[in-house]
């Protein structure tokens, strides 16, 4: 079936893919693709990497794998493509082989990856994520992606202090500068921990405050106003527009 589906002829290529381990298994993920509308060439490519995948990983029949496993084998494919005289190119091999084995080991229902660590005041975030939902009409994509901003942030803060409640002007300043200085960002890139704080922090209690956080904080589009959600200790959330 699987010369059908390629439609090869090379006997070469033919005997490698049948004899190689996981042939049904390979055959429905490849005819998945050929579904979804991947081309010809692109599912050979994909077929072809997949005997390596199975090579290095040491399958001869279909087991949990684990993400680390598939990067270190991704490693050494790298290193043999840089040995050999025949590659055309090894500067993306790891990578093409790492996307290759996952999107088949997730497939075959086989992926197994680390359980990603709940963040660090979720259920801050998760009341002010409902809220911009209900009340400010946010797509499920914009809250997606304020958590991957926000939570940079509260990273940092959750490494510094246990307590929200402990959030201060400066700390959303001090973050900026070290997102400046020491992760090299720009602080105009860095906005949007500073867009959604208490709007118990205002001028007149950021005394100390460098101009970095005054200048994103309090120019003209911050809006602070009556009818936001409190947060679980009672102060109440505001928005700057990146205007």
């Amino acid at each position: 079936m699987l010369r059908t589906l390629l439609r090869m002829k090379e006997p070469f290529y033919i005997s490698r893919q049948e004899q190689a381990p996981l042939l049904r298994e390979r055959e429905a993920f490849l005819e998945h693709l050929l579904r979804q509308g991947t081309s010809l060439p692109a599912a050979r490519s994909v077929s072809w990497q997949l005997v390596n995948v199975i090579r290095l990983l040491r399958l001869t029949a279909l087991r949990d794998v684990w993400i680390d496993e598939v990067e270190n084998a991704a490693r050494r494919w790298a290193r043999q493509q840089h040995a050999n005289p025949l590659a055309h190119s090894y500067k993306t091999s790891a990578a093409y082989f790492v996307y290759v084995a996952k999107k088949w080991l997730r497939f075959a229902g086989a992926l197994r990856q680390p359980a990603i660590p709940r963040m660090r005041f979720a259920n801050e975030f998760n009341d002010f994520a409902k809220w911009v939902v209900e009340e400010r009409g946010l797509s499920a994509f914009s809250v997606q992606s304020h958590r991957r901003k926000i939570s940079q942030f509260l990273k940092w803060f959750s490494e510094r202090h246990r307590s929200f409640a402990a959030l201060r002007l400066r700390d959303v300043d001090d973050f900026l500068i070290f997102k400046e200085r020491v992760v090299g960002v720009a602080s105009q890139h860095v906005v949007t921990p500073a867009r959604y704080v208490p709007s118990s922090i205002t001028p007149s209690n950021a005394a100390g405050v460098s101009r970095v956080s005054q200048k994103v904080l309090f120019r003209p589009g911050c809006i602070r106003m009556k009818g936001y959600p409190k947060d679980r200790n009672g102060s109440k959330y505001s928005s700057c527009s990146k205007g």
